[in-house]
């Protein structure tokens, strides 16, 4: 996430820097796109082989099943936490630095922090209630960084060039 976010950040501040805002949201969205797909990828990977993962840190079969239980709660995290990342280095791009920051203060300070406690040492939901915060934060985070994306302007499609023939009529 944090390379498709680079990249990202790269060709959209390119784009802003020529006076084309539209192209360099357009970018942001290509970029959010290809950052849900491969979060999507990485997800199915991760739900599909949370055993075998965990069995790579452990012999123990109490471990290994616990470790698997957590490895596949990673799933739930992957898709908003990857665009999150993507939607904030895109929004930086487009002159909004200071947005992301205040977004994720507010999401993974002020929300997951408690929260994680509260899962985890109210609720003895341990290991898992820290993965549960940190999914839910990332959930908020990724929802407001795309609302503000959106917020900037339509996203508009990629017009291809028509090509007029303009060879003497004979």
């Amino acid at each position: 996430a944090m390379g498709i976010a680079s990249a990202t950040a790269v060709i959209a501040s390119n784009a802003r820097g020529a006076g084309d805002m539209v192209g360099a949201r357009r970018v942001a969205w290509i970029g959010l796109g290809l950052s849900g797909g491969y979060a999507a990828l990485f997800a199915l990977t991760t739900w599909l082989f949370a055993h075998p993962f965990a069995s790579a840190f452990t012999q123990d079969p109490a471990l290994v099943d616990y470790g698997a239980a957590l490895v596949g709660l990673v799933w739930l995290m992957a898709g908003p936490d990857f665009l999150q990342v993507v939607a904030a280095q895109a929004l930086r791009a487009l002159g909004k630095p200071w947005f992301p920051t205040a977004s994720h203060f507010v999401s993974y300070v002020l929300i997951m922090s408690p929260l994680g406690w509260f899962l985890c040492l109210h609720l003895g939901r341990g290991a898992r209630g820290l993965l549960e915060a940190v999914a839910i934060a990332s959930v908020i985070s990724a929802g407001i960084l795309i609302a503000r994306l959106m917020l900037l302007g339509p996203i508009q499609a990629v017009s291809l060039p028509t090509i007029v023939d303009e060879s003497p009529k004979a």
